[in-house]
């Protein structure tokens, strides 16, 4: 739930159960707030020396902390919803004589925290009690967390209106490295910050939120905006900071169980697949994914009270769930024209028959498939041939995680705190494809066939070899499949990470009223990546190149000496394989990144107040905080050989990059109770980076102001100058080659650019009208992340609002802020499709110079030697804008000895979602569209969070309600801003033209069957909704999609959960 105060929770009136024994008051009062669920605000100066009573039965918060307080000294004022500070029992201050107005009475001592949930606000390193944020907050809590059935962290943030969910446990593509990341206000994941406990989690280019204990997390708060100041560099789109509940004295179980269900429904989709014999419409009704998880974590408290630790193991593992599952999914979903209804794509190019296109011989240029009689169809008949590749692709990933930890706190003297943390996780999860070769894995000029191989029948042999047919003549054809038969094995992409974090510190207070806090983290993710089961094409080449010896087919390598592994390969037939071949022809292929990151951090905040630095008209003091980083990162790459001759990938990269920064915040209260200002403060801050990798210094800095005419009103408003370092991937990524979907309009002898537009690309006037198309129309990049010469991204953030608390209305919070955010030079690939036609039609260097013409043809394909590819990879590119309102809203009703209920809302107004990409573009807004030619993923104008929760007085039942809006998108080729459509051709079938908007509803319940053990009962999207269904080049511009938005929308249908946890 989201308030003012960045880490409020809602009130509780309602009878909790507590069980707290008298112990010392900063322990008694962190247990409090946990079987509350409420905040406390203690300062450690005052909860020095005192110990509580016990607390045992069935009270509401103000009778419970009264009776945990009484006789202590300590009273309690609650100061927000949910929220209460601890102070010391004090006479009331005289009011001075010589104001206008008589100020508030000074704040209580707020040196530090005692060992409890610390004065934390997320945004600022300011540690004060009252401390507010200038910017909104989004708040998840425990509660929130287990009623949303949460099995993996990023489901609930992606749930979010200001995330975008393009990086989750749907992701099938082959090279998914299977990470868990946010992306925040559609500015890319690499923009969003994520801590621990306010501790850097890892490298941001390999962060992965599996590594964080969903059952352990106390809160999570979401600060979308500019924080480098604060933070350093990431920080440019938000900060998610996830804490940690450590306070276990104890032993707790928590345990899930889930599955999804879904009708398959679809009566439009299901109409259209059953017109293509290759693709088998799923079961009406499946449950399928099963998903499972438990924690087990131990706590206890030694030395006196004085030293605490926590451990745990973990394991999750989820079942994969196949595109075939679902109605919506078990083909390629194509539109061929603008006003036609959908229709499936199946492949006639990979296909179980084998596809054969002759290059030489009488043939050349004609297509054949190999039939089951032994003969060759023609391809005008290539449909009884055609294949659904699309069976064995995943929905969700199959998946195993185990995680461990152990954190301790160890109170040394009055004065430190020493605090240390160790987090382990290893995370594998595949893929599964299909065995097959591909056209771009063929050798230049096809495979060598010779004319009398013994596998060829004679009407084979005819159509390929002619009169030669029977002789040592050779034919050269390009040859696809999906290559499978009696002993095969699909093909299986596998993403493994292992991290480990390491977090070592000490803090207390230096002197009174300063605080202090020494850091060290060290993370290191081991991340690889590997294909098992590809098709050799240099062994497929030398299983063709067969002869008898003795009646019995054999490889001629085999008897030459070269291959004595070679196992002949029949694929003039269909699942005429021998099974030796597939054993023989397999290749592994595996690349590997090591990441590390050291980061060191020195902290000292204080205040002021005691030491009269303060404004003539506040009580208040001003608030510092000081402190200087030092971070360093480091990228080492491993390639075995087969991976980087069969990926032509450039050698292993190794690189380093390190920073120091300082920096520093000031708090300063203006005035406070006075007619017409309840409360003035400003805030700002600054830091200073100078990298290893760059020149000069780099800037950033900040300023806020919040003022309060009356104690009702809060306007609130900041700016931020935030700063994106490239991070050490996208410094020192080696390069690839690969293939881009594009026609050379200057190839052929007729080309469609004309010659002062080719020439612009390299094209010579010798090469114009004799340059070969690319193979396929697959022309070649070669590229990647790695650019050492990459600038700094610079953004500006600007948000301004109003929050409403009105004390007349008890428990009703209302707040609206307005942000922009500008990322300039922003990092991002250059799009070869992009870079060609600017280039033909522009000439302008920052295209042209990405577009590298062979030598010798002209052509886009080639080797690096030679030229013929368009490069790609990582650059500063143009510009990056996003601009909404945030809405929040919050009403907490008293039921009376019905219990209580809690009402929230969080929404986004999507004004401005897009940028420039270069220079010369126009400001492309996506705001309010999805699908090509640019948008793709749906940005729609609203989307909101509403979370009804009734917490009762019987047996702690809690009930939950969240009602999650996503609004309606049109099809961008259908704008009317040219800077959108860019002349894309509209589609009029209006299920293709407009997403409606779509309602979920997840409905969870918790109830304590007896003391220490609770049940939770969750079902997610309640009413089994189907995702939009669309064209799958309308989803990512590409076809490895399952044909609808899985980031955005619910792909599997209703989710249903039980969970537990037990307390001993």
């Amino acid at each position: 739930m989201t308030m003012v105060l960045a880490m409020a929770q809602p009130a509780a009136a309602a009878q909790k159960t507590f069980r707290i024994k008298a112990q010392a008051a900063g322990p008694a009062v962190a247990e409090f707030a946990r079987q509350a669920d409420v905040q406390l605000l203690l300062a450690a100066a005052a909860a020095r020396g005192r110990r509580t009573n016990a607390l045992d039965g069935a009270f509401d918060v103000a009778d419970g902390l009264e009776r945990l307080l009484k006789g202590t000294g300590l009273r309690a004022r609650q100061i927000g919803p949910g929220v209460y500070a601890l102070t010391l029992e004090t006479k009331p201050a005289p009011t001075p004589g010589a104001v206008l107005a008589p100020p508030r009475p000074p704040l209580p001592d707020t040196a530090g925290p005692a060992s409890l949930d610390e004065l934390v606000v997320t945004g600022t390193r300011i540690r004060r009690a009252n401390t507010t944020a200038a910017a909104p907050v989004t708040t998840l809590s425990q509660v929130s967390l287990r009623l949303g059935g949460v099995l993996n962290l990023e489901e609930a943030l992606n749930r979010l209106p200001e995330a975008r969910a393009d990086t989750t446990q749907f992701t099938n593509g082959s090279d998914a490295d299977g990470r868990a990341q946010i992306n925040l206000r559609n500015l890319g994941h690499q923009r969003t910050l994520i801590l621990l406990d306010g501790e850097r989690l890892a490298p941001v280019q390999a962060v992965d939120l599996n590594i964080i204990p969903t059952a352990l997390v106390r809160r999570i708060d979401v600060l979308t905006g500019g924080a480098s100041t604060t933070y350093g560099s990431d920080a440019v789109a938000g900060v998610v900071n996830v804490m940690l509940d450590r306070d276990l004295d104890g032993v707790r179980i928590d345990g899930g169980y889930s599955v999804y269900q879904h009708t398959n429904d679809d009566i439009a989709i299901r109409g259209v697949t059953a017109g293509f014999p290759s693709v088998k419409s799923p079961p009406r009704r499946v449950t399928d994914g099963v998903r499972k998880d438990l924690t087990i974590a131990a706590g206890t408290r030694f030395a006196g009270g004085r030293g605490d630790i926590l451990a745990f193991v973990a394991y999750r593992g989820q079942d994969p769930v196949r595109w075939k599952d679902r109605d919506f999914s078990a083909c390629r979903i194509v539109a061929t024209e603008d006003t036609s209804a959908p229709s499936c794509a199946v492949s006639t190019l990979y296909t179980h028959y084998g596809r054969f296109q002759p290059t030489t011989g009488p043939s050349a240029g004609r297509v054949f498939y190999a039939a089951a009689d032994g003969a060759f169809a023609p391809g005008e008949d290539g449909a009884p041939y055609a294949a659904n590749t699309r069976e064995t692709f995943n929905f969700m990933r199959s998946d195993e995680r185990r995680s461990a930890g152990v954190f301790v706190n160890f109170k040394v003297a009055e004065t430190a705190e020493l605090h240390a943390g160790l987090l382990t996780m290893k995370d594998a999860t595949y893929s599964q494809f299909y065995p097959y070769i591909n056209a771009a894995d063929v050798p230049a000029g096809g495979f060598q066939i010779s004319c009398r191989n013994p596998f060829l029948s004679t009407s084979q042999g005819a159509l390929l070899c002619g009169a030669a047919a029977g002789t040592d003549q050779r034919v050269s054809t390009q040859y696809t499949a999906i290559m499978s038969g009696l002993g095969d094995r699909p093909l299986r992409a596998e993403a493994i990470n292992q991290d480990y974090r390491i977090s070592l510190g000490v803090r207390g207070e230096a002197l009174e009223h300063w605080r202090y806090d020494l850091s060290a983290v060290r993370s290191t993710v081991f991340s690889s990546l590997s294909d098992s089961n590809e098709i050799d094409p240099d062994r497929l080449a030398n299983a063709l190149d067969v002869v008898l010896v003795g009646g019995v087919p054999t490889c001629a390598a085999k008897l030459a000496g070269t291959d004595l592994a070679c196992v002949p390969a029949n694929i003039f037939r269909p699942n005429a394989l021998d099974p030796r071949f597939f054993a023989y022809a397999y290749r592994d292929y595996v690349w590997a990144n090591h990441y590390g990151q050291t980061d060191l951090i020195a902290n000292l905040s204080g205040d002021l107040t005691s030491y009269g630095v303060k404004s003539p008209w506040s009580a208040r003091g001003l608030a510092v905080a000081l402190g200087a980083e030092y971070r360093a990162d480091s990228l080492k790459q491993k390639i075995d050989a087969e991976a980087l001759a069969f990926e032509r990938l450039s050698p292993p990269l190794r690189g380093r990059q390190s920073v120091y920064e300082a920096y520093g915040e000031l708090q300063a209260p203006i005035t406070e109770g006075r007619p017409g200002i309840e409360r003035l403060e400003v805030t700002a801050g600054v830091r200073y980076s100078k990298y290893n990798t760059g020149e000069g210094l780099l800037p950033t800095w900040k300023y806020e102001l919040q003022y309060q005419p009356t104690r009702d009103w809060l306007a609130r408003a900041s700016f931020n100058r935030a700063a994106r370092a490239p991070n050490i991937s996208e410094l020192y990524t080696g390069s690839t080659y690969g293939v881009v979907s594009l026609s050379d309009p200057c190839s052929g002898p007729s080309p469609a650019a004309p010659l002062k537009a080719c020439q612009r690309t390299g094209v010579t006037a010798a090469q114009y009208g004799r340059i070969p198309d690319c193979p396929d129309q697959l022309c070649q990049t070669y590229g990647g992340n790695g650019n050492v010469g990459l600038r700094p991204e610079n953004a500006r953030t600007r948000t301004i609002g109003l929050v409403y608390t009105p004390h007349a209305l008890a428990g009703l919070s209302l707040s609206a802020d307005y942000y922009r955010i500008v990322v300039k030079g922003y990092i991002g690939p250059i799009l070869a499709d992009s870079v060609l036609q600017n280039c033909l039609g522009k000439g302008a260097d920052y295209y042209c110079r990405f577009v590298h013409r062979a030598v010798d043809t002209g052509a886009l394909f080639g080797d690096r030697a030679t030229g013929g590819y368009i490069a790609a990879g990582a650059q500063n590119t143009s510009l990056l804008v996003n601009e909404g309102v945030d809405v929040q809203a919050g009403y907490d009703v008293q039921l009376g000895d019905l219990g209580r209920l809690d009402l929230s809302l969080t929404g986004v107004r999507l004004i401005k979602t897009g940028g420039k990409s270069a220079p010369d573009d126009p400001l492309r807004n996506c705001a309010g569209y999805f699908g090509p030619p640019h948008c793709y993923a749906p940005q729609p104008l609203w989307r909101h969070n509403f979370v009804a929760t009734w917490r009762s007085p019987w047996r702690e039942v809690v009930v939950s309600l969240v009602w999650r809006h996503i609004g309606p998108t049109r099809l961008s080729a259908n704008s009317a801003d040219p800077a959108v459509s860019e002349g894309a051709t509209p589609y009029a079938y209006r299920p293709f033209s407009r997403i409606e908007a779509y309602d979920y509803f997840d409905l969870g319940a918790s109830l304590r069957l007896r003391p220490g053990l609770t049940v939770r009962l969750v079902a997610n999207n309640l009413f089994d909704l189907t995702p939009p269904v669309v064209p799958s080049t309308f989803v990512d511009g590409t076809t490895n999609n399952p044909n609808t938005y899985t980031g955005t929308y619910d792909p599997l249908g209703r989710n249903l959960q039980l969970a537990f946890s037990l307390d001993f």
